[in-house]
């Protein structure tokens, strides 16, 4: 719904803005050129800009509420049965960590 909104939008608003402000004097080339570069900038930056600082804000809302998120987390774990003990992950091999020839022999 977001996206055909956004393309609904964009298509009445190029319908509605009138741009031949920025191309009225052709023999101005510095004209010509700063019309096309804000055209541009509208509409190719700013949507741009805009979907990127979507993104950060949501990392930043995830940042911000990430002991809310683990205990939620903690929680769908448990409730499906899985251990959420903490657990010491220093001492992956207690034995030692094994050669690539013994780990070949095993398989």
């Amino acid at each position: 719904m977001a996206g055909l909104s956004a393309i609904i939008t964009l298509v009445s608003f190029l319908t509605t803005v009138d741009l031949s402000g920025f191309f009225s004097n052709r023999e101005d080339i510095t004209a010509m050129i700063f019309g096309v570069l804000v055209i541009v900038t509208f509409f190719a930056g700013i949507p741009f800009l805009t979907a990127f600082s979507y993104i950060l804000l949501a990392g930043e809302i995830m940042e911000f509420s990430i002991d809310v998120n683990t205990q939620k987390l903690y929680f769908l774990m448990q409730k499906k049965g899985y251990d959420t003990t903490p657990r010491d992950v220093t001492n992956i091999y207690p034995d030692g960590r094994p050669t690539s020839h013994e780990s070949k022999l095993e398989d």
